[in-house]
């Protein structure tokens, strides 16, 4: 397992984007599911909507939507394929993915060209990508916490002068 900060990459993985990893099971049949990346963003994952058995799926369309508590995200398919399974304790259970990211497969596809799974990120391009976020995060961080902030507004501002009949009006409630 390669770790960077909090987040773990399985090495033994194939990766769409941040949220999104394969696993080969056989030449065409994939296991789908969210990375430990896209639970930690996604946060407290609440349901999840994923397309039925026997559905076809262009690469880039929708596969899955996965809802927690802050957001939606829409998890597009890294292959052209038929889904084969569902992972109904995933579906039942959804805060297994960010228990269990790695274990807990959403699909079980059969990917029409196997071909496509060659242009899918390993585990080192994956783990530069989340690199330079990580990154990018802590620079933003820091860039927060240098930032101070100053108040234009103090009680001898001609602002509260303009104001002062508020007041009168607020007294007589």
């Amino acid at each position: 397992m390669i770790t960077i900060g909090n987040i773990k990459i399985d090495p033994s993985y194939l990766y769409y984007n941040e949220y999104v990893w394969l696993s080969v099971e056989d030449e065409n049949e994939v296991l789908i599911g969210l990375t430990d990346f896209g639970q930690q963003q996604l946060k407290d994952i609440i349901n999840i909507d994923v397309a039925s058995t026997s559905q076809r799926i262009a690469t880039g369309k929708p596969l899955a939507t996965i809802e927690s508590i802050s957001r939606e995200y829409v998890l597009k398919s890294p292959v052209s394929c038929v889904v084969l399974e569902v992972n109904e304790d995933v579906v039942e259970n959804p805060e297994l993915l960010n228990e269990k990211p790695f274990s807990s497969w959403l699909v079980r596809v059969e990917a029409y060209d196997p071909d496509e799974l060659d242009k899918l990120m390993d585990s080192d391009l994956m783990a530069d990508q989340i690199a330079d976020l990580v990154e990018i995060t802590e620079e933003k961080d820091d860039l927060d916490d240098d930032f101070e902030f100053e108040n234009e507004m103090d009680s001898e501002d001609e602002y509260y002068d303009e104001y002062e009949e508020f007041e009168e009006f607020d007294d007589e409630f």
